[in-house]
């Protein structure tokens, strides 16, 4: 798993084009930036492979460590990352945009006395991990270790080190998300009442009460009534998050949502979304909108 997590980050620094040798500037992205954070040591991190930055990687990366095999497995790991990221940013590619999306607020592991072994074992201060989207990638969890001068670094191989991180990949999603600095407030939804469309399986019908949303519907075997979900506006676009999963097995594996197009009294469907990511589903076959709910009469 962490292993896919490393490469596809290595793709995701082919998307940004850059033709100057030196490192560029960090972007204005509002989000952390710097070692005294975890968030800041991630977010860097992940701009580092965006930008094709060798430099960068270097600064907030954890330098080889311990002895052993281990010591020489990530000695060879960071090296195969270097040369990874020099020779992609050799090759300008013509891919979309990359950038953070969305980060989440550090968290501890749950093993218990793990901050204990670490100091003991290798002299650090602490290990967290950080959950980061960036666009054209799924969500990543980013393990990261506080060093012994205060600053936090990033391991981008916890499998190398496996005692470290026990756990890494069974901790619940992250839910308290970091907040851009200078981001701008939600968009009123400015919808209110009823949206409703019939169809051969039953009816899907969409609630406006403020900035709140309820969907009620669905097909057989999946119907539901009045239930609360997420929406948000861009512009012209509605999205209407998933309603909350009943049982484990219904919990979906990615943050997609339905994107509607508002026009006048209508809710005509646009595409799905992932919106962690910014994968687009469905957009060819939506320009003839599949559904179409209209406003009801009170």
């Amino acid at each position: 798993m962490f292993a896919l997590y490393r490469f596809a980050l290595i793709l995701a620094a082919a998307a940004y084009v850059t033709t100057s040798s030196a490192s560029p500037p960090l972007p204005d992205d509002g989000y952390p930036t710097g070692a005294t954070t975890p968030e800041g040591a991630v977010c860097d991190y992940a701009r580092a492979l965006i930008l094709r930055d060798v430099t960068l990687f270097e600064r907030v990366v954890l330098p080889p460590f311990g002895s052993g095999e281990s010591r020489v497995q990530y000695e060879n790991y960071l090296t195969e990352m270097k040369f990874a990221i020099s020779e992609e940013n050799k090759h300008p590619t013509d891919q979309r945009h990359q950038e953070i999306s969305r980060v989440f607020a550090a968290r501890s592991l749950s093993k218990p006395n793990l901050t204990s072994y670490i100091r003991a074992t290798f002299n650090f201060a602490d290990v967290k991990f950080v959950d980061i989207a960036v666009v054209g990638i799924s969500k990543m969890r980013i393990p990261v270790i506080k060093d012994n001068t205060g600053q936090w670094r990033v391991h981008p191989a916890p499998e190398i080190h496996p005692s470290l991180f026990d756990g890494l990949d069974r901790e619940s999603p992250s839910t308290e998300e970091v907040m851009r600095k200078g981001a701008r407030p939600a968009q009123p939804l400015g919808l209110s009442g009823v949206y409703k469309v019939e169809h051969e399986n039953g009816y899907l019908s969409i609630r406006f009460d403020g900035d709140r949303c309820f969907l009620s519907g669905g097909p057989p075997g999946k119907f539901v009534e009045n239930v609360e979900t997420k929406c948000l506006r861009k512009e012209n676009l509605l999205y209407i998050g998933p309603p909350v999963a009943v049982t484990k097995t219904e919990q979906m594996t990615r943050n997609v949502w339905v994107a509607y197009t508002i026009v006048d009294d209508r809710l005509e469907s646009s595409h799905v979304e992932d919106m962690d990511n910014g994968e687009v589903f469905y957009k060819e076959r939506n320009k003839q909108p599949q559904i179409i709910l209209k406003k009801q009469l009170p």
